[in-house]
């Protein structure tokens, strides 16, 4: 892992409906899997839209249906931390959520909302 802090915009690819609506993106776009920490995102920085596109349709399934894009800083501002994926060009992992293992980890669980729901509120809504 690359520990050198990214700056710019970076992309949470949405492929399924329910993490977005009309108003925007939902806090479930940034939910963990169960019992990770991390998200995956991709830096987008310095892409052109097509090339932003061709990278969810790429690496994303079933469909890429939309995206949530990013600035880093204020990304920072809530005490998150991008870190750059070497194995994958443009790769990165968003986090840390609190690990939730447990179907009775409700505290952790309140947290992981919180803290997805702060990314829902300045991430951008993008649509193909």
């Amino acid at each position: 892992m690359n520990f050198s802090k990214p700056t710019g915009r970076f992309t949470r690819f949405l492929n399924d409906k329910k993490k977005y609506s009309s108003k925007g993106v939902k806090p479930r776009a940034f939910f963990p899997k169960s019992g990770e920490t991390d998200i995956s995102v991709y830096l987008t920085e310095n892409l052109i839209e097509s090339d932003i596109w061709d990278l969810g349709h790429k690496y994303i399934r079933p469909a890429v249906e939309g995206r949530a894009d990013l600035d880093a800083h204020e990304v920072y501002k809530i005490d998150m931390c991008i870190t750059i994926d070497d194995k994958l060009t443009g790769h990165a992992n968003l986090g840390p959520f609190p690990k939730v293992t447990a179907t009775s980890d409700r505290e952790k669980k309140e947290m992981r909302l919180a803290i997805a729901s702060k990314l829902a509120y300045i991430s951008k809504l993008t649509l193909p």
